[in-house]
């Protein structure tokens, strides 16, 4: 039995395929699956829960609306952000955020000779996924209407 790799498939496919008495599907083997679509439908319900209340968050701070001002930059974001640094004061600019987030160059320099390395990938992991994911979605947006950055 194959089911196509989206979301929206599986969700059309796994009533039908349980329904199916002449499938081949042991007894054992029909709970198993059935189990597993409730955890799965279950899972989805508290998902959309959990994204109801981030997009509260976004709507009632002011800081994540700015930051959300930013290409790429979405509510899911934005409320990590605030989240992870508060006001940001403690950054004296942006590069000192970038560091701290692990999205800078390690650089090995001295006197004129500048060394840059790779990047640190230090820092909040999940946060520098979140704005890589967003910056990829502006360059795919971007490349999309042949405009240039």
């Amino acid at each position: 039995i194959t089911i196509g790799a989206a979301v929206s498939r599986v969700r059309r496919a796994i009533p039908l395929i349980l329904e199916d008495a002449e499938n081949g599907l042991s007894a054992r083997m029909r709970r198993t699956v059935a189990e597993l679509y409730e955890l799965f439908n279950n899972l989805g319900r508290r998902i959309n829960f959990f994204d109801k209340e981030i997009d509260a968050v976004f709507r009632q701070s002011e800081a994540c609306q700015r930051i959300a001002k930013v290409k790429g930059i979405g509510p899911k974001t934005a409320t990590a952000v605030v989240a992870a640094i508060g006001k940001g004061t403690e950054f004296k600019n942006g590069r000192h955020f970038a560091t701290w987030l692990g999205l800078v160059p390690r650089q090995h320099s001295s006197g004129n000779k500048q060394v840059l390395m790779n990047m640190t990938k230090k820092g909040d992991k999940h946060l520098r996924t979140l704005f890589i994911h967003g910056a990829r979605a502006v360059v795919r947006v971007f490349s999309l209407f042949n405009f240039h950055l």
